[in-house]
This record gives structure tokens, sequence and C-alpha cells, in this order.
């Protein structure tokens, strides 16, 4: 809890009491989720005599998770003036061709089910998070939300979870070769103005060749963002230990156990990684090669 004396306090040295002979009434000054960092004590008082709060990192900006357990998952989330929209894309309906096809399902979080999903990648699934500093916040928003928007509901089923259920929408169909979770979310950054997918290389006869990588499984792009991220650009940060402070883990959730059949998941994960390494195509590129579509233009 806070008041007015303590605000003026820290700004002047007096409380309003004391100047005015005013007695200010008690109000709370904390919101519920996220925790945001909390300046430390004599970072109140600016230069020119004005309160500042402490500058947040993760207010806003545009944030790739990656996390790899199994076969592993990627989406992307934005802050837009500490408001979280989460975009997060796969098999979360119906199945079928040994569940390597499916309906490729776009779940579009907000509030609080945005809040219980970093901390379930957080904490059980150990995800990693990277800001994306160059990616454009409205853009990267207006790419996802209508992809969304113009797009059906799901066809549900019993496995199906009520966050599906209520805030998922089918885009196209799912593809573990093509369009996948890493295909969408590395589209949607590109999308946004983003250079940070872009490479390329001088011949000996100094012309330029301009390729793009392009990845297909969670593990080769989460091993980009942090190699990426030791460059001096800074277009890439590992921001993981900021979201982890403020999104705290209040239901002691553990991390997930590997299973034998995780483990393979994460082998064949391995596999293509090594596979696509280095290369501007990957399935996703050319559409899959198991027939999946999902050439949904924003």
């Amino acid at each position: 809890m806070g008041n007015g004396n303590n605000i003026y306090r820290w700004c002047t040295g007096k409380t309003l009491e004391e100047v005015h002979g005013l007695r200010s009434q008690s109000q709370s000054y904390f919101r519920d989720d996220p925790v945001y960092l909390a300046p430390k004590k004599g970072e109140w008082i600016s230069p020119i005599g004005q309160c500042q709060l402490e500058i947040n990192p993760i207010a806003n900006g545009v944030f790739i998770w990656t996390e790899t357990k199994g076969a592993g998952h990627v989406f992307v989330s934005v802050h837009d003036n500490n408001n979280a929209y989460v975009y997060t894309y796969g098999r979360f309906g119906r199945r079928w061709f040994g569940s390597l096809l499916g309906d490729g399902i776009l779940n579009f979080l907000k509030y609080e089910d945005a809040r219980m999903y970093y901390r379930n990648e957080l904490y059980r699934m150990e995800a990693n998070v990277f800001r994306i500093d160059d990616a454009d916040i409205l853009i990267t928003r207006n790419y996802f939300e209508r992809l969304w928007e113009d797009s059906v509901p799901v066809i549900q089923t019993s496995e199906m979870r009520n966050v599906t259920k209520a805030r998922g929408k089918i885009i196209d169909q799912y593809d573990v070769t093509g369009k996948n979770c890493t295909t969408h979310t590395t589209d949607g950054i590109k999308f946004s103005g983003s250079s940070v997918f872009e490479a390329g290389y001088t011949t000996n006869s100094q012309m330029r060749v301009e390729l793009e990588e392009d990845f297909s499984v969670p593990v080769s792009l989460q091993r980009f963002l942090m190699r990426k991220s030791t460059e001096r650009s800074l277009q890439v940060i590992d921001i993981t230990s900021v979201f982890k402070k403020q999104y705290p883990n209040i239901d002691n959730l553990s991390p997930v156990e590997e299973t034998p059949g995780s483990r393979g998941k994460a082998a064949l994960a391995e596999i293509a990684s090594a596979l696509g390494y280095g290369s501007s195509y990957s399935g996703g590129s050319v559409g899959g090669l198991l027939g999946g579509f999902s050439d949904a233009n924003p």
C-alpha cells in the first residue's frame, strides 16, 4: 500500500501534511500480474526533481519463445504498453497420418490466459525467451491477429484443452515437414520487418548473394537465436531471466520429465536440424513433403 504523502516525500523530502496540513487517503499502487521490477531506494528522484519509474525491459517488444523438450515448440508473444498477447500455433486438435498432419490451429491468448501460458512455458517446459529488437510491434500483432480473425473456429475433440476451444482457430493444415510452429513464427518475424534471419555472402568476384536463414524445427531456431544473442548488434537479446523475475513460479510448477518417447522425438528433431542447418530452404519453403498447405496470406 502507498499514499500521496509517501510519493510527495520521495520527490520533495516532506509530506503533504507537513507542507499544507493535508492528509491523503491510502491507495494501492500494485497490480496483480506480472510482478514488475521494483526500483531501488533513491532511484525515484530524477536530476530535474521529477519522479521516474525504472524502465521495464519487457513492457514493449516482440519475443520468440523456444522450448526443446521432446519435439519442442516455438511461439511469438508481443507486449504493447505492458499488455501481453500470445500467438501459439500447433496440432492442438484433430491429427492424422501418424500425427504428422492435422488441423493447424492458432491460439490467440490475452490477459490471464497469457500469464498462465507464460508460467507453464517458463517452469514446466523450461523455455527460453528472446527479444527481437527490430521487429515492429504493431505489424507483428496485425500479422497474427489477421490470420486468426480471418480463419474458422476449431473442430473440437475430446482431448482438446479448454483454452483452445475458447481461443483457437484453424488457419491451415499443419504439416510437420512443412508449415509448423517454427515456420509460422519465422514467417511472422520476417513480415514484421526484422532482418534477424537475413544472411548472405560475397563471391570471389565481389558479387553479393542474399539469403535468408530458414528453420523447420525448434532446436535449430533456438541455437540460432542463442548464437545471435551473443553478438554486439543486440538485435537478439536473451531475456528469459527478466520474464522469470516478472512472472514468478507462484504455482510451484515443476519441469516436465523426459520420457523415452519424448527423447525419441528430440533425436528426430536433432537429425532434422542437422540436415537443414545453413540452408535457405526447408520443408516449409516448399509447402511441406506430406501434402500439407498453409499459404495463408495476411
